[in-house]
């Protein structure tokens, strides 16, 4: 059943232990099991049999604070930014310029050179430094979904519970199905883009199967669906700084505009902020038909405070909308973010995506998961929020990372 747990207790050799946790939980193309419920925690009572069971049926599940502990992200309003023509620089990604920026506030001359690198030059000494600091090994675990979650789950953090299937095995997929207590979220793993959907019915998981079969993908990942808020942190060298919510973008009622004009008015918003300015929400067929499988037209008046999604909650096609909360984010998710990021070896900045429901609460007693690593992050979003409070995250990237052993320095005749 959905609710039934099993704890074991492994004792032996380290490498022997890991061999086996691998061969429980493999990914090869005869065993489907991804990261179904699976953790691993050090265990340090006195282990007599050396294999030992434990089954917790029916376990309850956890209860969520429903009261004081909510988190209501309608209290936060839009930021208002000025010097925008700065930040519209022809040919600069926002992100780069905000290192050339800070950069140049602590006096080095600083240009972009190929790709992520920065040039910076200061007095007779220059020298390379970049804006990331992963490796290839990196990028490639966080952005594969499952190997990371793998790695997660061996420090004891806790992932989505979910197995892949090929598209063939309808069935099978089906069968799990049932056991995520009727909704899941189901990531299509084409090698060169990913598409999420949240499954509600049988239905929807046959059409969706059916689909990715004809695009040629031959693996789709099945995820529990777990509610919550979209919680992303920064870590950097080992610290968690800043905390954003990324919400689906959504317009709200006033009792006399039309949905078209509310979206002409959120885009209006949108070109004074400088991380959105050139990402206006776009009235095309999938916008459209999104609105249509809600009831809803484009001519639609909506009532005074009525809220309607512009995408959708798990995938994000907009790219949501990011409000500020680094004062409000727990310590206890700062933590586990960094646990996240010293799960991945080698990793030194990256952003953590958590689904959190109350995130200015303990993590103990809420049901909150670890959903991806980016390590490729837009330090922009951070700057520039739709909602809450700025954070400078690139003045923490360029004291903690860039202008420290990581940079390559070069003396030279003073110009």
């Amino acid at each position: 059943a959905a609710d039934d747990r099993v704890e074991a207790v492994v004792s032996g050799r380290r490498h022997k232990v890991l061999t086996f946790l691998n061969d429980v939980w493999s990914w090869d193309d005869g065993n489907e099991g991804v990261v179904d419920g699976f953790q691993v925690f050090e265990y340090t009572g006195i282990v007599e049999d050396g294999f030992v069971i434990k089954e917790n049926k029916n376990e309850q599940e956890i209860i969520l604070s429903q009261a004081a502990g909510d988190f209501n992200t309608e209290r936060f309003s839009a930021v208002r930014y000025n010097d925008m023509e700065h930040f519209r620089s022809e040919g600069i990604d926002l992100s780069t310029q905000l290192f050339l920026d800070e950069f140049e506030q602590l006096g080095y001359k600083a240009q972009p050179v190929y790709e992520e690198l920065i040039k910076i030059k200061k007095d007779e000494v220059s020298g390379i430094t970049g804006m990331r600091h992963s490796s290839l090994f990196c990028d490639r675990v966080c952005s594969k979904l499952y190997p990371a979650k793998k790695l997660l789950a061996f420090q004891g953090l806790p992932v989505l519970r979910g197995a892949r299937f090929k598209v063939n095995q309808l069935e099978r997929a089906l069968n799990y199905f049932q056991q995520l207590t009727g909704t899941c979220v189901v990531t299509k793993l084409h090698p060169r883009n990913y598409e999420t959907c949240k499954i509600e019915d049988e239905t929807m998981l046959q059409n969706v199967c059916k689909k990715a079969k004809k695009k040629g993908i031959k693996y789709i990942l099945m995820e529990e669906y777990v509610e919550g808020l979209n919680i992303c942190t920064a870590v950097v060298a080992g610290q968690s700084l800043g905390a954003l919510i990324i919400e689906p973008v959504c317009i709200l009622g006033d009792g006399k505009s039309t949905i078209s004009q509310l979206i002409e008015q959120k885009n209006a918003l949108r070109t004074k902020n400088p991380f959105l300015y050139d990402k206006p929400v776009l009235i095309d067929k999938e916008l459209i038909k999104f609105l249509n499988q809600s009831g809803l037209q484009l001519d639609d008046i909506l009532e005074k405070e009525q809220k309607v999604l512009l995408e959708s909650q798990v995938a994000l096609e907009l790219g949501g909308e990011s409000i500020g909360i680094d004062r409000f984010l727990h310590n206890d998710f700062r933590e586990k973010a960094v646990q996240a990021v010293e799960a991945i070896p080698g990793l030194e900045f990256a952003f953590v995506h958590m689904i959190i429901p109350n995130p200015n609460q303990p993590c103990e007693g809420q049901k909150w998961v670890v959903t991806k690593i980016d390590t490729s992050p837009s330090v922009a979003e951070f700057h520039f929020p739709w909602k809450g409070e700025p954070y400078n995250l690139v003045e923490r990237v360029v004291q903690d990372l860039c202008l420290t052993d990581r940079t390559r320095w070069v003396k030279g005749r003073q110009q």
